[in-house]
């Protein structure tokens, strides 16, 4: 390491204060009057050891601070990244008297660095029409499957590596899970709010 790079070093920078005050206090020691009786009292350790150790360990405080308000500002200062990981379409039985049998899902990681806040603001319509907008479709993926387990949430908090669903009901009597998985990369846009800032998802 350079002699630069050790004075931008928070712990470098302070032994290197440290040796110079030494000195200085040795040099200040040596003269033949208005010794500081601090500076001249005899102890066991030397004075000047003691300097550089204080400044070395303040140094090293300062160090460990100053990383720590650097997570801190990674952490609640980031770019948010919600990416699409793959799409679905589902046609549940009649048997089940759904109220929006047919869904087109969603599933999406939080690649940010942190927790992000996610809402459903609108869909844009391509090729195939929402059947009706709902914002109650988002559902975080735990062990144990998707919850809430009955139709989703307007808003959610989305931890990283986290993966969410969405989904829009679709016109059973207007369209197949075979034309909607046909028109795939057409079917529309999902627009979310992520963390305040619009992100958008095509499907």
């Amino acid at each position: 390491m350079t002699v630069k790079g050790i004075w931008k070093d928070p712990v470098g920078a302070a032994v290197i204060a440290g040796i110079v005050l030494a000195a200085f206090t040795w040099g200040w020691g040596k003269l033949p009057s208005s010794n500081p009786e601090f500076i001249t009292h005899s102890i066991a350790i030397p004075l000047w050891l003691i300097i550089i150790a204080v400044s070395g360990l303040l140094g090293a405080l300062w160090k460990l601070l100053s990383q720590h308000e650097t997570t801190l500002r990674e952490t609640y200062n980031f770019e948010s990244k919600l990416t699409l990981i793959s799409m679905t379409v589902t046609l549940s039985p009649p048997a089940e008297k759904r109220t929006y049998p047919l869904k087109c899902s969603v599933f999406l990681r939080n690649e940010s660095k942190g927790c992000i806040d996610v809402l459903l603001l609108r869909y844009e319509q391509e090729k195939v029409p929402m059947k009706i907008f709902r914002q109650g479709v988002l559902q975080i993926e735990v062990s144990t499957g998707w919850v809430p387990t009955d139709h989703g949430v307007d808003r959610i908090a989305v931890l990283p590596d986290e993966n969410v669903r969405a989904w829009i009901p679709i016109d059973e009597n207007k369209y197949t899970t075979d034309e909607i998985n046909g028109a795939r990369g057409q079917i529309g846009t999902l627009v979310f709010k992520v963390n305040g800032k619009e992100e958008r998802i095509k499907i």
